[in-house]
């Protein structure tokens, strides 16, 4: 969807492996660090199991997810002190198997805070969570329902149990598997109206368009590689008209399938991909962060907008497949000049 009013992204906050702010951690992945650690597991060559880990990795999921937004949270704060912000609704990601003890959890930990209190939408969608989440974060902007929504996404994958369920399904990158990294992060965007006075051009991007999929047939079922979903999220966006973008911020696990997807995709919506092909993979640096993954791939999309400028004005493709067969991708497009935030007051 494109919205008739135009909304931004103000800005972004929140905690991942490289780090326990945003800042650090976009730093470090554009520079193509990362934290891989032993999870003292072996895949079923022998070869040590890696993770991308924030919190000790004997922490079961529950607390991990806890612990998470406890600490993207005083990142948060800050972004919103130096908004303004004195309330909004929060839109919030999780995986697609959140259980009832981890909702409360969670919502426990964010109820905890005056600008959130009760008004949590939840989208278990796993990784491509984020898109529907900043539909109706537009939605509501546009409206004028509220001033400002925040968008988040919240995920681990670094549970013991989790991750040695990962080996036993052959998902983890081993000598002979494409696999993926477990990782873990939470991030949260600001969202807001372009004309509103917190909307600083310099450090902000506008949301252009969110196109949203959903497969008959989820990942976990498919015995073939196949990119009809993702190009019918592609496709969305020629079909309103979007031009070309610069570069592709891929959200997805780093797993060999979901690279052939895009590739398939790609060669059918060519028309508004790079030329050259530029495309960066998150999980390269933070592994499968999964239902946070949308929410990073915006940041590090604007990180790039602003430390490696294509133009006057850049644009950016953000795209996600989840498990579950949902499929999501959005446009941001500015001239941002710093992706640090300003300071309140």
């Amino acid at each position: 969807m494109s919205s008739a009013t135009p909304i931004s992204i103000v800005g972004l906050a929140g905690c991942t492996s490289l780090g326990y702010a945003l800042a650090p951690t976009l730093a470090a992945m554009g520079a193509g660090l990362s934290n891989f650690s032993d999870t003292g597991l072996k895949n079923p060559f022998g070869t040590a199991v890696m993770a991308a880990s924030l919190l000790d990795r004997d922490l079961p999921r529950i607390l991990r997810l806890r612990g998470l937004v406890a600490i993207a949270l005083i990142d948060l704060r800050e972004l919103l002190a130096a908004a303004g912000v004195e309330e909004a609704p929060l839109m919030l990601g999780v995986p697609s198997d959140v259980d009832d003890d981890e909702q409360v959890a969670v919502n426990e930990e964010l109820s905890k805070e005056a600008f959130i209190r009760s008004r949590i939408t939840w989208f278990p969608h796993g990784r491509a969570s984020t898109f529907p989440a900043l539909a109706g974060a537009m939605h509501l902007l546009e409206r004028g329902a509220h001033r400002f929504v925040i968008v988040g996404g919240l995920d681990s994958l670094c549970a013991q149990h989790t991750v040695h369920r990962l080996v036993q399904f052959e998902r983890v990158m081993g000598p002979h598997t494409e696999g993926m990294i477990p990782g873990e992060a939470a991030v949260f965007a600001l969202l807001s109206r372009s004309d509103d006075p917190a909307t600083d051009s310099t450090r902000a991007v506008r949301l252009e368009a969110v196109a949203q999929h959903r497969s008959a047939v989820p990942f976990t079922q498919r015995d073939r590689v196949s990119g009809d979903d993702l190009a019918t999220a592609f496709r969305a966006f020629r079909e309103a008209g979007s031009p070309r973008v610069e570069r592709v911020i891929a959200a997805h696990s780093g797993e060999g399938y979901f690279a052939h997807s895009f590739a398939h995709a790609y060669l059918r919506e060519v028309e508004i991909m790079p030329e050259p092909l530029e495309m960066e993979l998150v999980a390269d640096c933070v592994g499968d962060v999964g239902a946070a993954a949308g929410t990073l791939g915006l940041a590090f999309a604007m990180y790039r907008m602003v430390t490696q400028p294509r133009g006057a004005r850049g644009r950016a493709l953000i795209y996600s497949e989840s498990d579950t067969g949902e499929v999501g991708a959005a446009i941001i497009e500015g001239a941002p000049t710093s992706w640090e935030r300003r300071t309140a007051g």
